[in-house]
């Protein structure tokens, strides 16, 4: 294919919002398109490639794969050696040990499949695994190993039933894709059937013959281009991705790939220096963000700070640039034999594989781990059972239940309150069954907001609307909203204040209580006690960056004046300043107050719901 500067600078238009998007920066909400204008970018070039040489009739499937290996593994496996030092001395074992998951996952090109099964995407867990990127490399590699065999096979029934049987794929996927967002948002982001339609529309942009007409061309290319860069400042994490709106991005970049010629405005800008630049080494940076972002989080027990993000970076550009010239470039040489390469792959690849597996085996310890008993207790509550204490499936719905899928025992009309929330409003509902006869309406991923949609639960509007009508039929003395408000601040939060309308209008008798959030540590609050070296017996206040939490407090305490509602700051009852309770319990038998990052632990319930939360109740 004819060399087009501009789709290198395409490529810097798309990373360059993933690596801030993953840096934290909130401008970049939606950064996270660049990986679909990557697929549709890759989608062209590779169709391209591949039509130019059946054309010619010299087609070689082992030449298309060695090409894909020179382009993809180097690189690719530079970044993960130099990550197993660092994992090694920053991970706690059982980090090391989805680590070494990882690593196994990586090789096999299904890291895609790991990902899906062990987090959501935009969880605050994901942002701590240094490889969760390479999800999107598994996918591109599984369409590699399926695309080229497809059009050689279709080949022979002419190009128009080749155009026609892609475009049936493609409408194909992209309906899954608006399906299965309802149904498994997680599957859905990250598995290549509901993918593949980005990587299809890119094939059919090379299949377009260059005859357009030529005055459409600069509006409409850059059109595409302001498309692209508005998914990235509109889209966020609670968009459903891929599906309808995925459009946006994908149609904005096939737009440019089609209409960016000649002298087109979209063709100047994205062909300047800077841009190309960038692009050229994109496939780099993509590579080095990730881990960098992820072990700077790991080892501050938190969001590190935006100087320091802001200097990672800088350090990602420097360390793209270096392996693009000395690792990328060298092993691109048509000097390094098919052979060679296959062999030098399959040998990196055995060495990954035999280094995941000792630590997958080892439980993340292959040499020993150094802790003591009591930090070994701590870590142990990263296996905590937590789904018969917030009665996970029948009073505490999972993703894509709907509310008749409530049991009946979960309210009644001789329950005192209602407690009503999200996953963190199960937790404390655990505490507060103990003290008081707490009836529970809570369901994974949907907070008290009217109008709130989310990825991981689907029916949040219509759990909501189950919660009214139960709330209007029953009528408890009081009503407890709670939530993880920290994660909505600047986006959803303003709807609590529908929410608490239609409260009173539905249940004007009732009493309302707003309950602010639970202090939250990173990665999890027993990692960040060993990693602290605390000793449980003794230390009881601990770091925790509350910076979301105490905005959304001034949030809830103003819309509790305005309506005349009760509210309580858990962070004003239980940190001193940035330090904050960490241990609850006896000395003898002490307890994390939560369990991973900020869902209360048994103990950590009771102790809320009996020092804080009780003397407002029983007023």
């Amino acid at each position: 294919m004819k060399y087009r500067p501009e789709v290198d600078g395409l490529r810097a238009v798309a990373v360059v919002p993933v690596i801030l998007f993953h840096a934290g920066v909130g401008l970049f909400s939606g950064g996270y398109v660049g990986v679909d204008v990557f697929f549709v970018i890759s989608g062209y070039l590779i169709a391209g490639i591949l039509i130019s040489e059946l054309e010619r009739d010299t087609f070689s499937i082992v030449r298309f794969y060695a090409r894909r290996a020179k382009r993809i593994l180097p690189a690719l496996f530079f970044v993960m050696l130099l990550c197993v030092p660092a994992a090694w001395v920053i991970m706690l074992p059982t980090e090391f040990k989805d680590f070494s998951q990882s690593l196994i996952a990586v090789t096999l090109f299904s890291s895609n499949f790991l990902f899906w099964i062990e987090s959501d995407y935009f969880a605050p867990a994901a942002e701590l695994k240094p490889l969760l990127h390479t999800w999107s490399l598994a996918v591109e590699e599984q369409y590699y190993l399926v695309f080229p065999v497809f059009l050689y096979f279709f080949w022979k029934f002419g190009r128009s039933k080749v155009i026609l049987s892609i475009c049936l794929l493609a409408l194909m996927s992209l309906a899954a894709s608006e399906w299965a967002w309802r149904s498994s948002p997680s599957a859905n982001f990250y598995l290549a059937p509901t993918r593949a339609w980005e990587l299809l529309v890119g094939a059919l942009c090379a299949f377009a013959p260059e005859m357009l007409r030529r005055r459409w061309m600069n509006w409409l290319s850059v059109l595409g281009l302001l498309m692209i860069v508005a998914s990235v400042f509109i889209y966020d994490h609670s968009t459903p991705f891929p599906s309808l709106y995925t459009l946006l991005p994908v149609v904005g970049c096939a737009l440019v790939i089609l209409f960016a010629r000649e002298d087109t405005w979209a063709t100047f800008l994205l062909s300047r220096p800077i841009c190309v630049g960038i692009g050229l080494i994109s496939y780099s940076l993509y590579l080095w963000h990730q881990p960098l972002f992820a072990f700077a989080r790991l080892q501050n027990s938190g969001e590190p700070a935006a100087s320091l993000m802001s200097a990672l970076t800088v350090a990602t550009f420097g360390l793209a640039y270096f392996t693009w010239r000395f690792v990328e470039t060298p092993f691109r040489s048509p000097e390094i034999s098919h052979r060679a390469i296959f062999s030098m792959s399959g040998a990196c690849g055995f060495v990954f594989l035999a280094l995941g597996l000792t630590g997958h085996v080892s439980n993340g310890s292959p040499i020993g781990d150094g802790f003591s008993p009591a930090q070994r207790q701590l870590l142990a509550y990263s296996d905590y059972d937590s789904a018969g204490l917030y009665r996970e499936g029948d009073c505490f719905l999972e993703t894509a239940q709907v509310p008749s899928e409530f049991r009946d025992f979960c309210v009644s009309a001789e329950n005192q309150m209602f407690i009503v929330g999200d996953s963190h409003a199960a937790a404390l509902s655990v505490g507060l069954r103990e003290v008081f006869d707490t009836g529970q309406l809570t369901a994974h991923g949907c907070p008290p907001l009217i109008g709130y949609s989310s990825l991981s639960q689907p029916n949040c509007s219509q759990i909501l609307e189950h919660y009214f009508a139960e709330l209007e039929r029953l009528k408890p003395e009081q009503i407890i909203l709670h939530a993880h408000w920290g994660s909505h601040v600047g986006k959803e939060l303003f709807r609590l204040e529908a929410t608490i309308a239609e409260i009173q209008r539905t249940a004007p008798a009732s009493n309302i209580l707003l309950v602010g959030g639970v202090p939250t540590w990173s990665p999890s609050l027993p990692a960040a006690l060993v990693r602290a070296r605390a000793q449980t017996e003794d230390e009881r206040l601990l770091y925790s960056d509350i910076h979301d939490t105490a905005l959304a407090d001034a949030f809830l305490r103003n819309l509790a004046t305005q309506y005349g509602v009760e509210f309580v700051s858990l962070i004003d009852a239980l940190c001193e300043g940035q330090e904050c309770l960490a241990v609850v319990g006896d000395a003898g038998e002490p307890v994390p107050l939560v369990w991973d990052y900020g869902h209360l632990t048994q103990a950590g319930s009771r102790y809320i719901a009996d020092e804080i939360l009780s003397p407002k109740l029983v007023e």
